[in-house]
């Protein structure tokens, strides 16, 4: 009778130690079951036949304790088929940029953590790899900031001046120098003090390069009248003007696109100037139609609009006031013109991200948020770029942790 208390305690040992065993041993498989991949390099897939597959890349991000970037293959419902594990210590979170002169090449700037890289990536949409392209010709670590441009040539922003290897150039003031860069030409612009570039794209045009900055608030106080501007840059000389086209100096301005005929720069009050050859501005508001001058409305966010052609850009515009997004279609050309698009999956109350245009899929891929679904999960809608129409919906875990897309 003695025995059986300790008996009772054996027993309830071996089942905890079985429980967590197993236990381990689940939470565990995950990660053993994972295929690893040395460097994003080495990442390679084939096309499926059927059912969509669709591969979800979350890259490393050391913010969030995820060492790794972790690639989830999933179906149109969101099932977890299969799962990547691809260590590579340069790829990171990303922005995508995609230009419609070469819709197969996408470039890849890595953001998010507080590192100088000289380098960036491109992925071969029709090859499906991925290739990284490192900076060899500065003096200093300059590292790329973004790589949002427009033009023949490839251009870049850099985190710091590629003269100095330095930022804050004027304790008192503030100002500081950055540069931009063509890689294509292995040439570097360095900025003015307080005239930094934005985080908006630069744009190649008629032998200037073109980029928005937003000043510092200092010299608004002071009563400078081009706090806010857009810069011209003389790709021979050098040689830099400022404008803000007679704007507000509270009004921030995108420069959006650049063709042969004309350079599109639009202003946060939803006008949009239109430059020709000789730089001659135009000035049109192609929303006039539906946003009042009563409204807060929200024109040049840099993730709200992916080129769909030479000639289109699909747009979204946030009104601050209702808390709710437009779609359409921003047509360039002489005259710009914003046509709404009605399709019923489109859910003005939900916040989109667009991400880029697979040219040989013919599709588009967009992320969609609404407080509507649970926790931090999100769904992906695969859009026929023809018709608009919605070709896949599927449902994805950590959306905002999820910067790129691939239909296998």
């Amino acid at each position: 009778m003695k025995a059986r208390p300790y008996l009772f305690i054996t027993i309830l040992f071996i089942l905890l130690a079985s429980i967590l065993f197993i236990t381990i041993k689940l939470l565990s498989r995950d990660q053993t079951d994972r295929l690893v991949v040395e460097g994003i390099e080495s990442f390679s897939y084939d096309r499926t036949e059927g059912e969509n597959r669709y591969l979800l890349f979350y890259p490393a991000d050391w913010r969030v304790s995820q060492s790794f970037t972790l690639v989830r293959e999933v179906t149109s419902d969101g099932e977890i088929v299969d799962e990547y594990e691809i260590h590579d210590e340069d790829f990171r979170r990303m922005s995508i940029h995609q230009k419609p002169t070469d819709m197969n090449t996408l470039y890849l700037s890595m953001y998010g953590e507080a590192t100088i890289d000289n380098w960036f990536y491109t992925f071969d949409i029709e090859k499906g790899s991925f290739k990284k392209m490192p900076i060899h010709y500065f003096t200093h670590e300059a590292g790329v900031n973004h790589i949002k441009h427009y033009g023949k040539d490839v251009l870049f922003n850099t985190v710091v001046s590629h003269v100095t290897g330095d930022q804050d150039l004027d304790p008192l003031t503030g100002q500081f120098k950055m540069s931009f860069s063509n890689f294509t030409t292995e040439e570097s612009f360095e900025t003015d003090l307080g005239r930094e570039p934005s985080s908006r794209p630069v744009l190649q045009f008629n032998g200037k390069l073109i980029y928005s900055g937003d000043g510092s608030t200092a010299e608004l106080d002071e009563g400078y009248l081009d706090q806010r501007f857009v810069a011209f840059v003389d790709e021979e000389t050098g040689v830099r003007k400022y404008t803000n086209f007679g704007f507000d100096p509270y009004v921030s301005f995108a420069p959006i696109y650049a063709n042969q005929d004309y350079a599109y720069i639009l202003a946060e009050t939803g006008e949009l100037i239109v430059l020709d050859g000789n730089f001659k501005e135009q000035i049109f508001r192609p929303f006039k139609e539906f946003a009042s001058a009563n409204n807060n409305y929200s024109f040049e966010d840099r993730d709200n609009y992916l080129m769909i052609d030479e000639e289109r850009a699909l747009f979204i515009v946030y009104d601050f006031e209702t808390d709710l997004n437009t779609f359409g279609i921003l047509a360039f050309g002489e005259e710009p013109s914003f046509n709404l698009l009605e399709k019923d999956y489109i859910n003005r109350s939900s916040y989109y991200r667009l991400l880029y245009q697979d040219p040989v899929q013919g599709i588009i891929y967009v992320l969609e948020r609404n407080e509507g679904f649970p926790d931090e999960d999100g769904m992906l809608l695969i859009i026929d770029s023809d018709t608009f129409d919605l070709v896949d919906e599927v449902p994805v875990k950590y959306q905002y942790l999820l910067d790129m897309v691939i239909r296998r």
